[in-house]
C-alpha cells in the first residue's frame, strides 16, 4: 500500500493596496501653503529596495530646479549649468558629502547619493541657492500634488510609519495601518508658522562674502 503524504500549499501573498491622503502646511498667520509640492511623503516598513535611478537638477538663474527631489538609495543626481556664470555645488551632509568644483554653462556635473537621508545642497558662489535630495531606503516615496494630495499603491496591507518633510515644516512621523482594502483620508499637517530662514556657510565653512560679487 502507497501512502501519499499532505503537501503543504504555500500562502497566497498579500494583494497589495492603494493609500491615500492630503498634506496641510500652514504658514504665518495661518495661511495656507502654496509650494506643498516641495515636501516629501514616504512609508518605512515592509518592501524591498528599489533600483537606483539618474535624475536632473538644473541650474538656472541662480536657483536649483527642482529644489527638492526624492530617490532611491544609490541613485545619480546631474546638475547641468544653464547659467551664463559659473556655479560651484557642493553639499556637507553626512549622507553624501561632495564639491563638483567651478563649471561654466552647458557643463554637467553628477554626484551620487549612497545613504538614506535629507542631503542638503548648496553652491558656493551664490548664497542664495539650495536644494534637497531625499534619499530612500524603500519603495513607498513621493511628493504631493499642489494641492497636497499624495497616492502609494501597491503597498502590502500591515503595520507602517508615515513620514513627511518639508523644509520650513520639519519632519513628522506618525503610525499608519493599512488595511487589507487599503487606506484612504491619512490627514497630515505640518506647521511651519514659526520657521526662520538660517543663512549657511560655504564649503570652506565660513560665511559668504556679501561685497564683490558681479554675479
Amino acid at each position: 500500500m502507497v501512502t501519499l503524504g499532505v503537501v503543504a500549499s504555500a500562502p497566497a501573498p498579500k494583494q497589495t493596496v492603494t493609500v491615500t491622503g492630503n498634506l496641510t502646511i500652514l504658514d504665518k498667520g495661518g495661511k495656507r501653503a502654496t509650494d506643498l509640492a516641495d515636501a516629501v511623503v514616504w512609508l518605512e516598513g515592509m518592501g524591498g529596495i528599489p533600483r537606483p535611478v539618474r535624475v536632473e537638477i538644473n541650474t538656472h538663474d541662480k536657483q536649483f530646479l527642482p529644489r527638492v527631489v526624492a530617490v532611491p538609495v544609490g541613485s545619480t543626481v546631474a546638475f547641468p549649468n544653464h547659467d551664463a556664470f559659473d556655479h560651484n555645488v557642493f553639499s556637507q551632509s553626512e549622507e553624501a558629502s561632495f564639491d563638483l568644483g567651478l563649471y561654466g554653462r552647458g557643463q554637467i556635473r553628477t554626484a551620487q547619493f549612497p545613504k538614506p537621508g535629507i542631503v542638503r545642497v548648496y553652491c558656493n558662489v551664490h548664497a542664495t541657492m539650495n536644494a534637497y535630495v531625499l534619499v530612500r531606503d524603500g519603495p513607498h516615496f513621493t511628493q504631493p500634488g499642489a494641492d497636497g494630495a499624495f497616492t502609494f499603491s501597491g503597498v502590502t496591507p500591515g503595520s507602517y510609519t508615515i513620514h513627511v518633510w518639508h523644509e520650513r515644516g520639519g519632519h513628522q512621523v506618525l503610525d499608519l495601518e493599512v488595511e487589507d482594502g487599503g487606506t484612504s483620508g491619512v490627514a497630515l499637517r505640518l506647521d511651519a508658522s514659526g520657521w526662520k530662514r538660517r543663512p549657511h556657510l560655504n564649503k570652506h565653512g565660513k560665511p559668504y562674502a556679501a561685497q564683490g560679487r558681479r554675479y
